[in-house]
């Protein structure tokens, strides 16, 4: 494939158009010094899912995309009825029956993995001067003092979180602004199954604006399974371990941001920003702003503290990638060692985008999605990235980033350094 061609396949996995993705990429590398970055993620990409089609026993030069398509479906099927076997469960049981056994072998899969989280006193006192009414009527108490005392504070918060209207969520992030590092702890990822009777009717609201039953808010550090009055169907499980890893990963980058931002005067501000938008808190590279999780990985949050606090960084941060998450299913089923490194995968042919994103396959699968509507959103930002990944791959490249999302425009003498084109060898 001709370089050309490689530039524009990227723009077509990417579902942008070839002629202004271009002139992206010449600003981008114009702006870091930074050369070709996008045929090489291209030539990796194609090569790499050349290999997992060739490994179903297709030929990649004369697949067609519905080919592909029903192939990714049935191996996704069949990876689902591993899960069910091994948890000696069958479809039409009863989902919690499924859900117990998938959180508790969450728990024992990151047991002793910490990450940055809020203080539960913390959180009581933000819900005391921000009651969530209404949860604390759908979950079947008279009064919130009442609902306080008994549940866990963070617990709460998610639920509040997803269920109270945007004025309450509103002072809860005002609430967020006036926080600082003193306010947050580390400790281990927690999974919490909500009791069916107890949680029966917020859970059924939940999973209708959520569409799913597994739900998290980042700095609690938790991540709640609501129950669910229904039987197992093909391709649950698979797709509940599918959110449940994306959950984490964002929970594990979460922390690492926060890592970074624990000596920022706007802490909490810039939380609270986060929490609202998960595009608020970016920074600039030419004239394009992106996305804060570009940077805010493990493994670079350690590279950039100083060298004092560099050890206890580690020590406390146990997820040194997030790409170890992705083993918790292959220790549970080898056969589905396929789906490692597949988030950035993807096949174009014929106008159509067919992803190895094991989440935009599931959801294919379970909603039964035709090929002209099948999601490949997930693998489309996994794309993007990997892609701005790579033009940070220099030292005084992420310190000025991080010295962009560290400051306020006003304060922030680097704000212009990309925005001007400066290059920098």
């Amino acid at each position: 494939m001709l370089i050309g061609d490689m530039s524009t396949y990227l723009a077509k996995l990417l579902s942008t158009e070839t002629k202004s993705f271009k002139k992206f990429i010449e600003d981008v590398e114009f702006a870091t010094g930074c050369n070709k970055n996008d045929l090489k993620l291209s030539s990796d990409i194609k090569i790499a899912t050349n290999h997992k089609i060739r490994s179903l026993g297709l030929n990649p030069e004369d697949t067609t995309a519905p080919e592909l398509y029903h192939c990714l479906n049935n191996l996704l099927k069949l990876h689902d009825q591993f899960i069910v076997k091994k948890f000696n469960i069958s479809y039409e049981d009863p989902i919690s029956a499924a859900i117990t056994k998938i959180t508790k072998d969450f728990n024992q899969s990151i047991n002793g993995q910490n990450v940055l989280c809020i203080k539960s006193n913390v959180l009581k006192r933000i819900l005391t001067k921000n009651k969530p009414t209404k949860t604390t009527g759908l979950v079947g108490y008279r009064s919130f003092d009442s609902m306080l005392k008994n549940e866990d504070p963070k617990t709460l918060l998610t639920l509040a979180y997803y269920i109270e209207d945007e004025k309450w969520r509103v002072n809860y992030f005002d609430q967020i602004k006036n926080l600082s590092t003193n306010d947050f702890e580390y400790k281990s990822v927690k999974f919490v199954i909500l009791d069916n009777r107890k949680f029966k009717r917020i859970a059924k609201e939940i999973a209708e604006i959520n569409k799913h039953n597994v739900i998290s808010v980042e700095n609690t550090g938790q991540i709640l399974v609501v129950p669910l009055d229904s039987n197992l169907l093909p391709g649950f499980c698979i797709l509940t371990y599918a959110h449940i890893i994306t959950q984490l990963k964002s929970i594990v980058r979460f922390s690492a941001f926060i890592q970074n931002q624990r000596f920022n005067s706007n802490f909490g501000e810039n939380i609270a920003r986060l929490l609202k938008d998960s595009d608020a808190v970016n920074f600039y590279i030419s004239k394009y702003n992106f996305s804060w999780d570009s940077i805010s990985t493990p493994s670079l949050s350690t590279e950039l503290t100083s060298d004092d606090t560099n050890d206890d960084m580690l020590s406390q941060q146990n997820f040194n990638n997030t790409d170890q998450l992705d083993q918790i299913l292959i220790k549970l089923e080898p056969a589905l060692s396929f789906w490692s490194d597949c988030d950035n995968l993807g096949y174009f042919k014929n106008d159509t985008v067919i992803s190895f994103n094991l989440l935009d396959v599931c959801y294919n699968f379970y909603n039964q999605l035709s090929v002209s509507s099948n999601s490949h959103i997930f693998m489309e930002t996994a794309i993007n990235k990997s892609l701005v990944g790579k033009y940070l791959d220099s030292k005084v490249t992420n310190e000025q980033i991080l010295k962009q999302i560290s400051e306020t425009s006003q304060d922030n003498d680097f704000m212009q350094v990309f925005k001007n084109q400066v290059v920098y060898s």
